[in-house]
């Protein structure tokens, strides 16, 4: 994944589109997490419905 260094002033379109590198990360993060939590979710409520 290149990256390509931010001009200075307004955020152009090209960083818009890099993005930080550091932020993509968390949102990545967080994606998954909050996809796993819905998986758990699920899988607890089709176990309790069973039941």
């Amino acid at each position: 994944m290149t990256t390509f260094k931010k001009p200075n002033g307004n955020s152009s379109l090209l960083s818009m589109y890099t993005g930080d590198i550091g932020m993509m990360r968390f949102f990545h993060e967080e994606l998954i997490r909050t996809l796993q939590t819905l998986y758990w979710a699920l899988r607890l409520y089709s176990v309790i419905k069973q039941l």
